[in-house]
């Protein structure tokens, strides 16, 4: 007599407790707001399999993508999402070309932007800044900036440009970037006012200095950053790709973590990096490079759920343990105010 098979259950027929998806996402936005940007890719990532539909998590995923430095998932994560039509459809676009910006990826700014202005109802409010961010991603692909044309201008005679107009820093940042396209002397006044404010938002200013930088302006300015009062003349600062680089502190790292652990040494660079654009161009204090990389170390290891004594790093970088302390709590302060930009 044949023995009777057990019916296997089916993949197909796995029973899933009910708002499973909902509880990945709360979960996953909350390692967001935490700054644990991996743990959150896990968690909507598992929800984006349950509800496919779902544009919160959808959204969720692409800040946490761009955040832990991985620009392509969110690129394509976004390009899908825009495809399929969020109902929030401008919000996701503000976030691409954002993330395009980053990539550089100018061609497809402006193809994307023309096709948008030419086939959709773009509102009002929004028509200006995407006009703006398509000057400035045609001038990119276009040869060299005239400097005839920039000597053309007096220094005083356009008009004042006023970020604080624009209500929140997402619209400050395509304000800023459409500037690109024109002579920013003709708007230096009110450059010159934004960089001395206390309250102008470090991620932007670094963006004015590099305008200033790019197209040549050699003149004195006020920058205020980090209750830190500096003098500059932008055309004589260090080129940003430099100063991003911070050779001293990621050579320690190549040494210490890149062989052992590529996936952490990869996301120690998207956040250093993060950072120094808001540093951009003060001198680190410490100076001591080793206090950065003992610092960085600590919370990346925290950003992907493992956690090591300060006591441990302290002996393993050779660099004293409140020295770190206050480091990682000046990292926390950059960490707030690098993410509201997107």
């Amino acid at each position: 007599m044949k023995k009777r098979k057990k019916n296997k259950p089916h993949k197909d027929n796995i029973f899933l407790f009910p708002n499973v998806d909902k509880l990945l996402m709360e979960k996953g936005l909350e390692k967001i707001k935490n700054k644990r940007f991996t743990e959150a890719i896990e968690f909507l990532e598992n929800g984006r399999e349950l509800a496919q539909e779902n544009e919160e998590i959808a959204l969720g995923l692409i800040i946490a993508y761009f955040e832990a430095g991985n620009l392509l998932a969110a690129k394509n994560l976004a390009q899908d999402s825009l495809h399929k039509g969020f109902s929030d459809y401008f919000q996701l676009f503000d976030v691409y070309i954002m993330i395009l910006l980053q990539l550089n990826e100018y061609e497809e700014i402006v193809s994307t932007i023309q096709a948008l202005i030419d086939e959709r109802e773009v509102p009002l409010d929004k028509l200006d800044n995407f006009t703006k961010i398509l000057e400035f991603s045609k001038r990119k692909i276009e040869t060299e900036f005239s400097k005839t044309s920039q000597c053309s201008y007096d220094y005083d005679e356009g008009k004042d440009f006023d970020i604080l107009q624009y209500k929140n820093l997402n619209d400050q940042f395509l304000a800023i970037a459409g500037l690109a396209h024109a002579n920013v002397r003709v708007y230096l006044r009110g450059i010159k006012e934004y960089l001395q404010l206390d309250k102008g938002h470090p991620f932007l200013k670094t963006m004015l200095l590099q305008l200033l930088k790019e197209q040549e302006v050699s003149e004195e300015l006020v920058l205020v950053k980090f209750n830190q009062t500096l003098s500059i003349n932008p055309d004589q600062l260090v080129a940003i790709d430099l100063y991003l680089d911070s050779p001293d502190i990621t050579n320690i790292f190549k040494r210490v973590i890149e062989q052992r652990n590529p996936t952490l040494y990869e996301s120690i660079k998207a956040i250093m990096n993060r950072h120094s654009f808001l540093l951009f161009p003060i001198e680190r204090v410490p100076q001591n490079p080793y206090i950065w990389a003992a610092a960085y170390h600590f919370i990346a290891l925290e950003y992907h759920g493992e956690t090591i004594s300060i006591d441990k790093l302290a002996k393993k970088y050779e660099v004293e343990q409140e020295a770190i302390s206050k480091t990682i709590l000046f990292i926390r302060e950059l960490e707030e105010i690098s993410s509201p930009i997107i």
